[in-house]
């Protein structure tokens, strides 16, 4: 009967062990899904918000050089000035083009560069203005349409703050609920290992 008892102790105290192998391989695998949100949310807020941001930031500085230029210059460096702004303008939606957008933010993006496009149609008519009147009014033209992509961009703005405060609270999501796991994780095995204990240890009062 010892012998039996000895075997059945050992049964269950293996069958403690799996127990808590397998608890201690899910919690690490629950651990490693709630790590890779947390890392695509950092690299999502960075690549497709922060940097998103700052494309955002520099297309406005280009805006406003071309602005001042048409405010303060001749015609001849007003062309040369507002075509490097078209350049450097058209690099940095193709470089925001590439980030991962919500759908509004790419439909917003979309209009953005039609007006672009519309914009350097009216740019092409003031550089061929032969006199003062009609390339006054075809500067006028030109304010009116940076005016309208400041709003856009200003939405666009809008939408970096709020997809990265979502990205944020997603991540701080998955983190509480790690914390909680682990500590469910520490309690689990406290008892378990208890348990193993009472298995090993406890012999019945009567033997026959």
């Amino acid at each position: 009967m010892n012998n039996r008892w000895t075997l059945w102790q050992k049964l269950k105290a293996v069958t403690a062990l799996v127990v808590v192998f397998l608890l201690v391989l899910a919690t690490n695998l629950m651990d490693k899904n709630h790590f890779d949100v947390v890392e695509d949310a950092l690299t999502t807020v960075y690549k497709d918000r922060l940097m998103a941001k700052d494309y955002l930031y520099k297309i406005s500085r280009q805006l406003q050089q071309k602005r001042n230029v048409l405010q303060n210059a001749d015609l001849k460096e007003i062309q040369s000035t507002i075509e490097a702004a078209d350049d450097s303008i058209q690099t940095l939606m193709n470089l925001y083009e590439q980030t991962r957008m919500t759908s509004s933010e790419r439909r917003y993006l979309e209009d953005l560069k039609e007006v672009e496009k519309g914009l350097i149609k009216k740019e092409s008519e003031l550089f061929n203005t032969l006199d003062e009147t009609s390339a006054s009014a075809a500067k006028q033209r030109l304010i009116g349409v940076h005016e309208e992509m400041i709003a856009n961009i200003d939405e666009l703005f809008e939408i970096q703050m709020k997809e990265g405060k979502r990205q944020i609270d997603h991540s701080n999501r998955a983190i509480a609920q790690s914390n909680f796991i682990a500590r469910l994780e520490i309690g689990a095995l406290i008892v378990i290992g208890l348990i193993i204990q009472f298995f090993i240890f406890f012999r019945p009062s009567r033997d026959d």
